[in-house]
């Protein structure tokens, strides 16, 4: 069986909504997230998920949720 590749926007959509979860999921565990605004929590919850994509994909990943913008370091740079 030939394994299947997503296209890059599928998959690049695919870690969006990762980052979402993620970023709700730390509003709810409330401490220092419950004060972050929704750029911030977005850009962290990003960074966390990169630790686990290859360099390129944590680039990809930082542009596509605003984290370069809002300030927060590319992860892996």
């Amino acid at each position: 069986m030939a394994a299947h590749r997503a296209p890059c926007a599928q998959a690049l959509a695919w870690l969006r909504c990762k980052v979402a979860a993620a970023a709700g999921a730390l509003r709810r565990a409330g401490g220092a997230f419950a004060g972050m605004d929704d750029a911030g929590l977005a850009a962290y919850a990003a960074g966390l998920l990169g630790e686990w994509l290859a360099p390129p994909w944590q680039r990809r990943l930082a542009a596509a949720c605003g984290a370069a913008e809002h300030g927060a370091p590319a992860p892996g740079l």
